[in-house]
């Protein structure tokens, strides 16, 4: 894994790359993470062997995991999301032709608001090479307490952005049995500062999703974590999701059982990881196939 940096000026992103093994990648995966986070988020040490950056070289793809505006080199620099959307986009085509090994395509990993962006980055027409996308930790129905819980945050003056340990594990992680210690020490070790302006806009997201989401022509794989501190997990969200990708040709939308809002840092991360994989992998078969002959 390397320190990478895409953009220039007031564009510049830093970043964490891992190459294919082998060579040549099958497809590059490109991650943005969520709020109170940076690329770090999709290589944890605590989860080594289970991470994206451990899994996907692996089995052929080479992933890059960005710092969005408002974190690292761009830490200074916080936009609303459709800025972010456009600059991100930006990053993903000039890493394509540096790490992307050609024609190969791009897959975007999202978590949170990071899926909520990478939503915004599929539904414009000009996102060019993409070929799926795997969102998590993003639903369409908050679930009421910590919806009110979020906007007495942002309405506060001068909301705190330095974290509490034990609200930040309660949002971010479910029960004691789902996670270990070492990823919830890890997890509050490298949060950098939370970012209010994002929650504000973030708390707009259930009236936003369904008309983004209906715009994705692309295959999509979507999980809410059951014990989603944030998130509706219900039969009933999980179904609004579903029928919300009308122009996807295919929308995998499914409950995570045994893992919180971030789902990845759980003990069934690395089946998360490994079923998004398996997702890309189907994607891959269905593109080189070509449209499906008729019955």
């Amino acid at each position: 894994m390397e320190d990478i940096v895409l953009g220039r000026g007031a564009e510049t992103l830093s970043g964490r790359f891992a190459p294919a093994s082998g060579g040549t990648p099958r497809a590059l995966i490109f991650a943005i993470h969520g709020g109170s986070y940076t690329s770090h988020y999709f290589g944890f040490e605590s989860l080594a062997g289970g991470t994206l950056f451990d899994l996907a070289p692996r089995l052929g793809y080479a992933v890059l995991a960005i710092d969005r505006p408002g974190y690292g080199a761009a830490a200074d620099r916080p936009l609303d999301f459709d800025s972010q959307a456009k600059v991100l986009a930006a990053a993903i085509r000039e890493a394509a032709v540096r790490y992307g090994g050609g024609r190969a395509g791009t897959f975007l990993v999202g978590h949170s608001i990071g899926a909520m962006l990478a939503m915004l980055i599929a539904a414009d027409e000009d996102a060019g090479a993409l070929l799926g996308l795997d969102l998590s930790g993003a639903g369409i129905v908050y679930r009421a307490e910590s919806l009110a819980g979020l906007r007495a945050y942002v309405a506060l003056a001068d909301p705190p952005r330095a974290p509490n340990r034990e609200g930040r594990r309660a949002r971010m992680f479910g029960p004691p049995w789902t996670r270990s210690d070492a990823a919830v020490d890890e997890d509050f070790a490298t949060a950098p500062l939370s970012q209010p302006h994002e929650i504000r806009e973030a708390l707009g997201w259930g009236e936003r999703m369904p008309a983004v989401a209906s715009r994705i022509a692309l295959p999509v794989n979507f999980v809410v974590g059951e014990f989603d501190a944030l998130w509706d997990a219900s039969p009933e969200a999980i179904a609004r999701i579903r029928h919300a990708f009308t122009a996807a040709p295919r929308a995998e939308v499914r409950m995570q059982p045994d893992a919180g809002h971030c789902s990845h840092l759980h003990h069934v991360g690395r089946a998360c990881n490994l079923r998004a994989l398996a997702f890309f992998d189907e994607c891959l078969i269905a593109r080189d196939r070509g449209p499906a002959a008729p019955a």
